[in-house]
């Protein structure tokens, strides 16, 4: 079987721990969701990607939110990685990160006394400017998906775009499975990874 990375992508609260379930299923391969729980800070940083790549070398990849604005370097250092991103309804992912995060709130700059701050995954999140944390998940999630789409146009990248509810279905994780490398005849579909609405 060929060296296979897979980075999973995704807004979070979108399906990609079942992901990571599906791809570990697979023989000869480790994925897991968010290793170590160390989130890449929103904005670019040389010096956390590598950390987390250095850190990823008995694995054959992760599946993160906050590896998007790190595709183009990880596609550098190597590139025959495989990135794979979900999309759930922008309606459904607003509405379940309010539930993940009542108390705190990634998305708006803030001093801590509305909602708490959370040092370790602020960072991960970009911050828009206005005062309602629903529109603010909104603009991260149009934001999120503005960027693979743009990524998706660049010929030396390659990423692919799956509904989550391609996990739902043989096809849909036939689909998914052919395009991060693997043959037919080695792919493990019978785990039957169903979409759970409580995972990121």
């Amino acid at each position: 079987m060929d060296k296979k990375f897979i980075i999973g992508l995704g807004t979070g609260r979108c399906g990609t721990m079942s992901l990571a379930v599906l791809l570990s299923s697979q023989p000869g391969i480790i994925v897991p969701h968010e290793y170590r729980a160390i989130p890449l800070p929103w904005n670019f940083s040389q010096k956390c990607i590598d950390k987390k790549l250095r850190s990823l070398t008995s694995f054959n990849g992760d599946v993160g939110f906050y590896y998007l604005n790190y595709v183009r370097y990880i596609s550098k250092c190597f590139p025959y990685t495989r990135f794979v991103c979900l999309k759930r309804s922008k309606e459904e992912v607003v509405e379940s990160f309010l539930r993940k995060t009542e108390a705190r709130n990634h998305w708006i700059t803030h001093d801590g006394t509305r909602w708490r701050k959370d040092p370790k995954w602020d960072i991960a999140f970009p911050k828009a400017e206005t005062t309602s944390k629903a529109r603010a998940i909104a603009m991260y999630y149009d934001n999120y998906y503005d960027i693979i789409s743009k990524l998706t146009t660049e010929e030396d990248i390659n990423i692919r775009l799956f509904d989550i509810e391609d996990l739902n279905c043989e096809t849909g994780v036939m689909e998914l499975l052919k395009f991060c490398g693997f043959h037919k005849c080695e792919m493990n579909i019978q785990t039957e990874v169903k979409f759970n609405v409580d995972t990121r």
